[in-house]
C-alpha cells in the first residue's frame, strides 16, 4: 500500500506543484491519476519513485516511511514506465530490457525476459537498436523493462490525448 499524507512540492522558483495532497493506494488494483498539463501528475510520480523529494508531508510504502528505506528497496519493489520511455537509443531492445533486470538485486532470469518479450510481441525485434523502432514498439520495450524484475508496484506516466475533431 502507498500512502501520501499532506504532501507538498514547491520548486526552487516558487512554483507550487503539489499542495497538501492526501492519497491512499491499496495493495491491489489499478489507479489512474488524470489531469491537465501542469497539474502535478509527473511531480507525484517523481516523488513516489524517489526521483525527487517532497517539501512537506510524508510518503509511506507498506507503512514504512520513505526516509527509512534505501534505493535498493525501491529498485526491487517498484517498476517505472515513463511517458518518454527513457530507453537507451544505441542499445538493442534486448539490452534495454536487460537493464531493468540488472538493476534488481535478484539474479537475471533470461527465460522470463524472453517470455515477457513474447507476451508483448517484441521477440522478433530483440536484436534491433531502439532508435529504429516505432513509438508503439518503444512503449512495449519500456513495459517489458519495467515488469521483467517482477515489481510489486508499477508506476506509469502517460499523456492522455483527448480532443474533438469537427
Amino acid at each position: 500500500m502507498l500512502r501520501i499524507e499532506n504532501c507538498s512540492k514547491v520548486y526552487e522558483n516558487g512554483t507550487i506543484a503539489l499542495e497538501n495532497v492526501n492519497l491512499t493506494f491499496e495493495s491491489k488494483g489499478m489507479v489512474a491519476i488524470v489531469g491537465t498539463s501542469g497539474c502535478g501528475k509527473s511531480t507525484l510520480i517523481n516523488l513516489l519513485s524517489a526521483n525527487d523529494m517532497q517539501t512537506g508531508g510524508e510518503l509511506f510504502y507498506n507503512d514504512i516511511d520513505y526516509n527509512e528505506f534505501g534505493k535498493e528497496m525501491l529498485i526491487n519493489e517498484f517498476g517505472y514506465i515513463y511517458q518518454d520511455f527513457k530507453l537507451i537509443d544505441n542499445l538493442t531492445v534486448y539490452q534495454n530490457i536487460l537493464l531493468g533486470q540488472e538493476l534488481a538485486t535478484t539474479g537475471i532470469d533470461y527465460d522470463y525476459l524472453i517470455e515477457i518479450a513474447d507476451e508483448l510481441g517484441i521477440t522478433d525485434i530483440l536484436d534491433h537498436k531502439v532508435y529504429s523502432l516505432s513509438g508503439g514498439q518503444m512503449q512495449r520495450v519500456a513495459i517489458a523493462r519495467a515488469i521483467v524484475r517482477r515489481p510489486k508496484v508499477i508506476l506509469i506516466v502517460i499523456i492522455p490525448l483527448m480532443f474533438t475533431i469537427s
